[in-house]
């Protein structure tokens, strides 16, 4: 029978997204009818889903954006995870723009902008958190556009935010030295933003290792112990959650 350490967080994810075969479908429904840790785990993540799922269900009709070029082939894809990030983006800029936010504890207020004799460390930031766990490029391009969008807005309005980046399986991929086509946009994101983290699942990185592959990150990025544990922790201390 399988136990707890055989079942590892990508497996739970795979098996919540149903994208398991039978028999390791077969060995995670025996684990979880033996251990209430991983059935809590399963719930956690079903939960997780469902409330990403009701935030598209209500965002609102996104501005039209310039297309250079109708998608062809496998480009329709990420076109249409950018278009799912796009509307996500677009009600986060609306939600705060309409309301005072209460979390968090960063400013990126500047001089200019901010209120007399404010002080940055008493302004509370908007937190909001972009997932990633795929490795195709065009994809990563286009989350990184919007990592942008919402900080240079921000930064515009005098607003305080806080954004996080979190790559779990091979969204990993996204901060590899020698595999990114990002890796420039990162390091430059990296410069220009103080208020922009890339946290790098260590779970991924594990079984990356285990497997001979081992990959080395761009410098600019941390890691975490685990990719959906850190999620489900901001989402629980108030983070927006965006998932590619």
């Amino acid at each position: 029978m399988s136990s707890l350490n055989d079942i590892s967080q990508e497996q739970l994810e795979a098996f919540v997204d149903g994208q398991l075969d039978a028999p390791d479908k077969a060995r995670v429904l025996l684990a979880l009818e033996a251990s209430e840790t991983l059935r809590t785990q399963v719930a956690e993540l079903r939960r997780l889903k469902d409330m990403v799922r009701l935030a598209y269900d209500e965002v609102p009709e996104p501005l039209p954006r310039p297309i250079a070029s109708p998608p062809i082939g496998g480009y329709a894809v990420a076109a249409a995870a950018g278009a799912l990030i796009m509307l996500a983006v677009t009600q986060l800029i609306a939600w705060n723009w309409n309301g005072k936010s209460s979390l968090g504890d960063h400013s990126v207020a500047t001089a200019a902008t901010a209120p007399p004799q404010a002080s940055l460390a008493a302004v509370d930031p908007e937190l909001v958190m972009f997932h990633i766990s795929t490795s195709d490029d065009r994809v990563g391009t286009e989350l990184l556009d919007q990592v942008e969008l919402v900080a240079s807005q921000y930064r515009r309005s005098g607003r305080a935010l806080r954004v996080v980046v979190v790559a779990n399986n091979e969204g990993l991929r996204l901060y590899q030295v020698g595999h990114s086509q990002n890796e420039r946009r990162i390091r430059e994101l990296f410069a220009r933003y103080d208020n922009i983290t890339f946290a790098a699942c260590g779970n991924t990185l594990q079984r990356l290792a285990g497997s001979g592959d081992s990959v080395r990150l761009l410098p600019q990025a941390i890691v975490v112990d685990s990719g959906v544990a850190e999620i489900a922790r901001r989402q629980q201390q108030g983070w927006k959650y965006i998932r590619i």
